[in-house]
């Protein structure tokens, strides 16, 4: 062990006030304060933040902590926090466990894809997989 942290956060702000968080490596007690304060910055200027899970090989408790506490300050000042991506079988595990009572439920798709869904610069998805288009456009619905 180095000393330094495991885990690499990458912040892409997007349109629309929404922004897409990628975390490559471990959420444990040594990297879950630089966690939180890239979650609670990113919170500071932008509405809507879609978290990337698919790169994080560990996921502590207090990794859990850090997105509950980030998705209570989202909803507070009226914005979201999506999980997604599809992360290791440890992690998804652990987020299976606490789903809906501690944390949002896991988007098991692209997290850039949501992230640009929410937006608005990507087509929403409807219930059949496929997209919404606006009435008048012409493009099949399920390309």
């Amino acid at each position: 062990m180095t000393g330094e942290p495991h885990l690499r956060v990458t912040v892409r702000p997007l349109d629309a006030g929404v922004v897409l968080v990628v975390l490559h490596g471990e959420v444990d007690l040594s990297t879950a304060p630089l966690l939180h304060d890239s979650l609670t910055g990113v919170l500071r200027g932008h509405r809507d933040v879609v978290v990337d899970l698919a790169g994080v090989t560990h996921l502590a408790c207090c990794g859990l902590g850090c997105l509950a506490e980030a998705q209570a300050r989202a909803a507070s000042r009226g914005g979201s926090l999506h999980l997604a991506g599809t992360p290791v079988a440890p992690v998804e595990r652990v987020l299976d466990l606490t789903r809906d009572r501690v944390i949002p439920a896991l988007h098991r798709r692209s997290a850039l894809a949501l992230a640009l869904e929410l937006a608005g610069t990507l087509p929403a998805r409807n219930a059949r997989g496929g997209h919404h288009h606006p009435p008048g456009d012409l493009r099949p619905a399920n390309p």
